[in-house]
């Protein structure tokens, strides 16, 4: 899930088998995802919804980051199975640390890519100043 970067962001969608109409899903207020990579950041969203749904979803909507279809128990494991969550972690060699986690009405206000970045381990990069 970490496409070759050292840090990653999961946002657990509330977005299920069944489910319908959930046309945004916090989604449309991200800006460039090449940006969160260029600052060797990862953000990948995971959900129970079939791949075939999640498809079509992205295709309807214009979305293009990666997105899971969770069939064990990691969204249990990292606190956000019955609802949607930002965890985020940070990886050292073979080693995966989670470093931040947001759930219920905390993450709505994580959603650009500069709120995104000051999750992660390092923050978001500061201006020089003179």
């Amino acid at each position: 899930m970490f496409e070759g970067r050292e840090r990653l962001i999961v946002y657990r969608a509330f977005f299920e088998p069944g489910v319908f109409g959930w046309p945004e899903l916090g989604t449309d207020q991200l800006a460039h995802l090449e940006r969160l990579n260029a600052r060797n950041t990862t953000l990948a969203y995971a959900s129970r919804a079939s791949q075939e749904d999640i498809v079509r979803l992205k295709a309807r909507m214009g979305w293009k980051m990666p997105w899971y279809t969770i069939t064990d128990s990691f969204d249990a494991d990292f606190g956000v199975d019955q609802w949607h969550g930002h965890n985020v972690f940070i990886r050292e060699g073979e080693r995966v640390f989670r470093t931040d986690f947001i759930s219920w009405r905390g993450d709505e206000v994580a959603g650009d890519n500069h709120r995104l970045l000051d999750l992660t381990v390092y923050g978001l990069p500061k201006l020089l100043t003179l």
